[in-house]
């Protein structure tokens, strides 16, 4: 807030809409621990909280905040709705970084690449990730509809990124700096998918011919 010159934060919490975080007694302690008390603005039930410091300095008009009170999501479809939003995601149990395997995967990915694109970050939630190298991850679906999802992730940004076992269906995304001496550990993990002693893989337009790696070898790169 002092970075920006922010006068107040803003939040989408509902009262009642979370019986575990978004309790009036909770939503009390956030503000505590985090030195932001009457500073969280929350539009979407603020007019049946406790008016906050922007309120009662006019910064912000109480009356046209919202009472939103509950588990029903109705009334914010509505308003949704109104202002023309469709792409409306499904309600969730969390924010995904509170999901060990994924916190772990992006924080491997942050270590490669301080900046990674959207794309690669959405990517770690498909399949399973494998640390090929300090520098190099690979992610590899584990059934059609990953291998799917992921392929209309990648998009021109990822395309030459994308590994494929020939003569079978295992695909993989290699995110990091990719060197020749990691080939024969990225095919041994991907022909272990295809149950095959050896095969080919194709990397952009050129093709090389390795060998599967065992599974206890291929568990050991997991991320």
């Amino acid at each position: 807030m002092e970075k920006l010159g922010a006068k107040f934060v803003i939040s989408g919490e509902v009262l009642g809409q979370r019986p575990m975080s978004q309790r009036m007694d909770t939503m009390k302690r956030i503000e505590k621990e985090s030195q932001l008390e009457g500073l969280i603005v929350r539009p979407l039930c603020g007019r049946i909280l406790p008016p906050t410091i922007p309120e009662k300095e006019g910064l912000i008009n109480r009356e046209k905040l919202l009472d939103i009170k509950g588990r029903s999501r109705k009334v914010q479809f509505e308003i949704a709705k109104k202002y023309g939003l469709k792409n409306i995601q499904t309600p969730a149990g969390g924010c995904i970084l509170t999901d060990p395997g994924f916190s772990r995967r992006l924080k491997k990915l942050l270590e490669i690449k301080k900046k990674p694109s959207w794309n690669e970050i959405k990517i770690l939630r498909l399949g399973r990730v494998f640390e090929i190298s300090q520098d190099l991850i690979l992610v590899i679906p584990r059934n059609e509809r990953e291998s799917e999802s992921m392929m209309k992730i990648v998009g021109e940004e990822l395309k030459e990124k994308v590994i494929e076992v020939l003569e079978g269906t295992t695909i993989g995304v290699a995110i990091g700096n990719f060197s020749s001496e990691l080939i024969n550990t990225i095919g041994g993990i991907m022909l272990r998918y295809e149950r095959k002693e050896r095969g080919t893989i194709k990397i952009g337009d050129k093709t090389f011919h390795v060998k599967s790696f065992k599974p206890e070898e291929a568990h050991k790169l997991l991320v």
